[in-house]
């Protein structure tokens, strides 16, 4: 299950004499029965196995990407681009976590 939304505005593509561009972005994602690795006790003879998270996981954050053109000639092109990400993670929703081994660990928000 997955559910996603992007929305971004663009502030004019190249501000600066078409040498500088700025792009801003924010993004929500919703995830849910996702694949995992459980670790087990070493008696159980395997380090760990794969199952499903019965978890809904919420992403949410904000994209900058600064970009600059360095050098533009006929016969060479530098650019270069710098993007920084301000991620935002809840757990939404996880069905029987009180009886669950990671209830002393996870929080439903």
């Amino acid at each position: 299950m997955g559910k996603n939304c992007k929305n971004g505005s663009r502030s004019r593509p190249w501000i600066v004499q078409d040498r500088i561009g700025l792009n801003a972005a924010y993004y929500r994602n919703e995830s849910g029965n996702q694949l995992v690795g459980l670790t087990l006790p070493r008696t159980a003879g395997f380090g760990s196995i794969q199952y499903n998270l019965p978890a809904t996981v919420r992403n949410t954050g904000v994209e900058l990407t600064l970009r600059a053109s360095n050098i533009a000639t006929r016969d060479f092109n530098w650019t270069t681009s710098i993007t920084l990400t301000v991620p935002k993670n809840k757990l939404v929703a996880y069905p029987g976590l009180e009886m669950s081994s990671a209830a002393n660990t996870w929080t439903v928000w």
